[in-house]
């Protein structure tokens, strides 16, 4: 069978499903505060990545380029137009 979109494939079976168990028996809320954690956390690494590309960004910049990192190129600048030229 093929691996589903997303799946960890990095991950042995037994912690897949005991990842899984865990999962289903948090409430909405709880998975949906664990989604909102892993996305702040994956907004925090990509901020990171920037910064470290470009010391002393100036924060405006920094927005428009983590945006096309996270959105692409092409919707991000469909919305704002101008874009530096080495954002992806």
């Amino acid at each position: 069978m093929p691996p589903e979109v997303g799946e960890m494939l990095d991950t042995p079976p037994e912690a897949r499903r005991f990842y899984y168990v865990r999962l289903a028996a948090l409430s909405p809320t709880g998975r949906l505060a664990i989604l909102f954690a892993q996305n702040r956390m994956v907004r925090e690494v990509a901020e990171a990545s920037i910064r470290r590309a470009h010391p002393g960004i100036e924060a405006g910049e920094l927005r428009v380029r983590l945006a096309v990192r996270l959105y692409g190129r092409e919707t991000v600048g469909g919305v704002l137009g101008d874009l530096p030229e080495d954002a992806r």
